[in-house]
């Protein structure tokens, strides 16, 4: 049995015009050990046309609060959220979803469980966490049936640091959930509380969200985990459903506005707020931003990366001893993805493509060739374009890129160029 058995869960879903909505909830319900514990919040953002997005057999419902949202008046998933988080009255745990996830027989109390396992051990609010293992909407079974954990992938341009979920290793061995680094907005269990103390910020559009969560969490006193076990699966790709970015002409504004509060919040490229700027949504006062920084073993202020965390090591990081190897313990890392239209390199027989990155003084920084085998797999991408992915080590501020096809009927066709930021 529980210790925790009979305690509630409020229960955050942000829907976008999304036809997963329904078999989502009835699938939480239905698996669920104590149904009648649960308190789900909806951000139900929908339009009239939209048949498959139908509340009304919830509508009536005690367990479930319906946000009614016209979709044509969203202004994106962080701002749905923190409505959600409005709704909080005082319930014991909280578990943020998105609206298109399957669940295990008793996802509830296993979730309970793992929560009590984590405060025996001496974690006064720890903060379950993860992407998770995918399912197949059309089949309606499960793809992956391995837990997941957040792993570093790389520093955007922009400012936000992206994350990408991978297989824990050797998962059947351990018995609780595994130290994290990073936190995903699809799932997470935590005390109610979370709720009021770690608000998502209305103004944060998309990337962002997450890693300034993560920090933030964590200087409120939270530790982050991922489960070691599978517990719900997510729908992703999602390619013929309708998002917000694709209803939304103006997304690209909202998003810039995004990245400047993600960089202020947490220093990036010498950003901040003004003094007299109020931001209601900033770090706890249990740990700082530095403290989190040692732990992660990430650095806001130039994008940088420790090779223990490029390593997939467990956190927390090593404390280096002295400030200045602490220092020199991290690497700039700029990894970066060129996207081409399949027309621009339409050449069937090009076997090899020149890619290069170039500085602001126009000098070559690094040069990376797309073989035979690369290009055609690039070719066959599901989402009709090219994703030219790079990673390097460097100093330099990188400022442009050049693809240089070469055929081997007509030779060195024309440079494809572009500017980065």
């Amino acid at each position: 049995m529980s210790p925790y058995k009979g305690k509630t869960i409020f229960i955050q879903i942000a829907s976008y015009r999304d036809p997963e909505l329904t078999p989502t909830l009835k699938d939480l319900f239905d698996k669920a050990d104590e149904p009648d514990t649960l308190h789900v919040c909806i951000c139900w953002q929908h339009r009239e046309e939209d048949e498959w997005d139908n509340l009304d057999d919830w509508k009536d419902d005690d367990r479930v609060t319906i946000l009614d949202v016209d979709a044509n008046e969203s202004k994106g998933a962080c701002w749905a959220r923190n409505m959600i988080q409005q709704e909080y009255s005082d319930e014991d745990f909280t578990f943020q979803l998105d609206s298109h996830h399957r669940f295990v027989e008793g996802w509830d109390t296993q979730l309970k469980n793992m929560y009590y396992a984590l405060e025996l051990e001496g974690y006064k609010k720890p903060l379950i966490t993860s992407y998770i293992p995918a399912y197949d909407a059309e089949k309606n079974k499960p793809i992956d049936e391995e837990p997941w954990r957040l792993a570093y992938n790389y520093f955007g341009h922009d400012g936000p640091l992206h994350t990408l979920p991978e297989t824990i290793t050797d998962w059947e061995h351990y018995t609780g959930p595994v130290p994290g680094r990073f936190y995903s907005a699809h799932f997470a269990f935590a005390d109610g509380a979370f709720s009021r103390e770690v608000q998502h910020d209305p103004e944060m559009y998309f990337h962002g969200e997450e890693i300034t969560i993560a920090v933030r969490a964590y200087t409120h006193g939270y530790d982050i985990f991922h489960p070691h076990k599978v517990i719900a699966w997510h729908h992703y790709g999602r390619m013929e459903n309708p998002k917000h970015w694709s209803d939304v002409t103006k997304w690209g504004d909202l998003n810039t506005v995004s990245y400047s509060r993600v960089r202020k919040l947490l220093g990036i490229d010498g950003e901040k707020f003004s003094k007299t700027f109020n931001y209601p949504y900033g770090f706890g006062t249990e740990r700082s931003l530095a403290e989190y920084e040692q732990y992660a073993g990430v650095r806001f202020k130039d994008k940088c990366i420790q090779q223990y965390t490029l390593d997939r090591a467990y956190p927390p990081n090593p404390s280096y001893g002295t400030k200045k190897a602490y220092n020199e313990s991290f690497l700039s890392i700029f990894k970066f993805c060129i996207d081409l239209a399949l027309d621009a390199v339409p050449e069937e027989e090009c076997h090899c493509w020149v890619v290069v990155f170039k500085n602001d003084d126009g000098e070559e920084v690094d040069r990376q060739d797309a073989n035979q085998e690369e290009i055609d797999r690039l070719k066959d991408d599901p989402d009709g374009y090219i994703k030219l992915w790079r990673s390097f080590a460097t100093e330099d501020n990188i400022t442009s890129w050049m693809v240089w096809p070469n055929s081997k009927e007509r030779g060195w066709l024309d440079q494809i160029h572009g500017n980065i930021g």
